[in-house]
């Protein structure tokens, strides 16, 4: 047996529910809704498979309670843990989990690399992250 469940048009307040009375405002509304996904949701992803493109990271970190390091960079005897953030503001929480993987780990410098074009080092609970901005990476390939 098969069992439908009927669409209910006023279930996901994240979509425009008034319906257009052309084709052209439909295509407009529907471009626009397909635009902001991808926007939210695929573009971190894209960068950070770009970024993975023009450095061979070869590790990331996740413990069993799903704090994740975007990509760990090993050279020599050094480990440097690199976070991506594909966001314009950062909350004190997104450099728990640097902290945690440097905590684990005894190292003391992180480095993330944001969507804003802000340089520079900032401390976080005793660890030093090296703030670096995705424009400059991406332009001139460094870390």
């Amino acid at each position: 047996m098969i069992n439908l469940i009927k669409f209910n048009r006023h279930w996901n307040p994240g979509f425009r529910y008034d319906y257009p009375k052309t084709r052209k405002s439909s295509l407009k509304i529907f471009l626009s809704t397909i635009r902001s996904t991808i926007r939210k949701f695929c573009m971190p992803l894209i960068v950070e498979n770009a970024l993975l493109s023009l450095k061979p990271y070869k590790f990331f970190w996740r413990d069993p309670y799903n704090h994740e390091v975007d990509f760990i960079e090993t050279n020599d005897q050094t480990v440097i843990p690199t976070e991506v953030k594909y966001k314009t503001g950062l909350n004190r929480s997104d450099y728990n989990n640097l902290w945690l993987f440097c905590k684990k780990f005894g190292l003391s410098k992180a480095v993330m690399i944001l969507l804003t074009p802000v340089s520079g080092i900032e401390e976080h609970k005793g660890l030093k992250v090296e703030k670096k901005s995705l424009f400059e990476v991406m332009a001139w390939g460094e870390r």
